[in-house]
């Protein structure tokens, strides 16, 4: 009987508890656990500078302008091929996975051809000696580290087109056109880039002085393939 009793007044008292913690108002509970994400390692914004080596290969193309009035050279297009290397300097923006900045590039380059003119007894030459190109460029982030970008820019060239053969003359001119390009960079650290790309310039008619006082209109396009180091600030 006694242990009726006691089973009877447990009973009661966990009753009376839980109307109790009920009655004194909403169970509380703990606070959700906080998710820290972490901030990139890799930031592509800022201004970064650096160095590139490109291989390039185009053609060159024009004619004689009345009252010589054939093609330069003498089969209408001739190549150009060569090497330039680029000073860098740019400036990034970053926001998520979109980079996008603009770019100047300061070249050496030792691109030229050379074919035989109408007149075989001269050749009909073109060298482009130094360029300088100002690019925008938009870039899209795979992950923080790779980045694949698209460039579009304008850029000038000075170019001397000259024939060379009984008498050797020609002329110095700064010649305008586009260049437009696609890449990879890839982030070593975080102030070291290294860039892979392929870059096409193509550069509108300019007339040039050459031998015997005739005029040349003479236009080229020629495209690289850049490898490069930047580093950012």
């Amino acid at each position: 009987m006694k242990s009726v009793q006691l089973v009877k007044l447990s009973a009661a008292a966990l009753l009376a508890s839980t109307c109790a913690t009920f009655a004194g108002g909403v169970v509380e509970t703990p606070p959700p656990p906080v998710t820290i994400i972490p901030e990139p390692i890799y930031d592509w914004t800022g201004v970064y500078v650096g160095g590139s080596l490109s291989f390039g290969h185009g053609i060159y193309e024009g004619e004689f302008v009345p009252p010589a009035t054939t093609d330069f050279p003498g089969d209408g297009e001739g190549d150009i091929d060569g090497h330039m290397i680029s000073g860098l300097i740019g400036y990034n923006m970053q926001n998520g996975n979109l980079v996008y900045g603009a770019e100047v590039a300061l070249s050496a380059v030792d691109i030229d051809g050379s074919e035989p003119c109408p007149n075989t007894s001269f050749d009909c030459n073109i060298a482009i000696d130094s360029m300088v190109s100002l690019s925008g460029r938009l870039g899209y982030l795979m992950n923080d580290q790779m980045m694949v970008y698209g460039s579009l820019g304008l850029a000038a060239a000075n170019v001397e087109v000259s024939t060379i053969g009984l008498a050797n003359d020609g002329s110095e001119e700064t010649a305008t056109g586009f260049t437009i390009g696609v890449g990879m960079e890839y982030a070593v650290s975080e102030s070291m880039r290294v860039r892979g790309g392929i870059t096409h310039y193509a550069f509108g008619e300019e007339e040039y002085g050459v031998s015997g006082g005739d005029v040349a209109e003479v236009d080229f396009n020629f495209t690289t393939v850049e490898i490069g180091v930047l580093f950012q600030f």
